[in-house]
């Protein structure tokens, strides 16, 4: 605990990100986040971070959803994953620009960003717990009529393209609209079974090219630490 402490502060930089024209800093968490984070994770304190976030967002109308390990817990044990370490949401590119007007808002409540790489995803801090937002947006040609792509991986957009409300917490809270096949696809036909660790399907055969080709995508991304934002009046 204390040399991951001490790793934080060695390895933590400066970051920025334009929020309507303006440069917001922040504390920028380093790649290794996963071996140094989240050691008082409790599911109290993920209830707490992600009730924050959903005020702060709907007072907004800014589109979130479930996704994840915390969209398999809240479908699957209406509650959150015991052994998890992170809270996962997502966003759709559409909703990128909104989605950054609300930054502030959450720092001031707490949930600071900590990361965060264009179109890809950002994550935040609240109380030494990660949330994470994954960027849903369109996969890259030729995958683009049918795929989307969240982070690294390719989701059939016929899976996010809908999405139903889901009573979690005592609220409602967004979802893909087929929970049942979205969760088979990402973690397998045993997705109801309980397992400790990552539960997920193997991708098929066809996908070996693109599973080497995301490995070596991480890699550079570690490499730079921080995508450069681009200007969005381009995209």
């Amino acid at each position: 605990m204390k040399y991951c402490r001490i790793l934080w502060f060695v390895l933590n930089m400066n970051g920025e990100i334009l929020i309507e024209g303006k440069p917001f800093n922040f504390e920028r968490l380093p790649w290794v986040w996963k071996e140094i984070s989240n050691t008082d994770y409790s599911q109290e304190l993920a209830a707490e971070c992600l009730l924050k976030v959903k005020e702060v967002l709907d007072k907004h109308q800014v589109t979130f959803l479930l996704m994840h390990g915390t969209f398999l817990g809240a479908y699957r044990d209406n509650s959150f994953i015991p052994h998890d370490f992170d809270i996962d949401l997502a966003i759709y590119q559409k909703d990128d620009e909104a989605f950054k007007s609300v930054i502030p808002e959450l720092f001031e409540n707490g949930i600071k960003i900590c990361r965060y790489h264009y179109g890809i995803i950002y994550s935040f801090i609240y109380k030494g717990l990660i949330c994470d937002f994954d960027v849903i947006c369109d996969a890259e040609f030729p995958f683009s009529l049918r795929y989307y792509r969240v982070v690294t991986e390719l989701t059939p957009k016929k899976y996010l393209s809908t999405l139903e409300p889901l009573c979690f917490l005592g609220t409602t809270f967004m979802v893909p609209a087929n929970p049942d096949k979205m969760l088979a696809y990402e973690y397998g036909k045993s997705w109801r079974i309980p397992q400790k660790g990552r539960q997920g399907r193997l991708s098929p055969s066809w996908m070996r090219p693109f599973k080497f080709a995301k490995r070596a995508f991480l890699f550079v991304l570690r490499k730079l630490h921080l995508r450069p934002e681009r200007n969005t009046m381009e995209e």
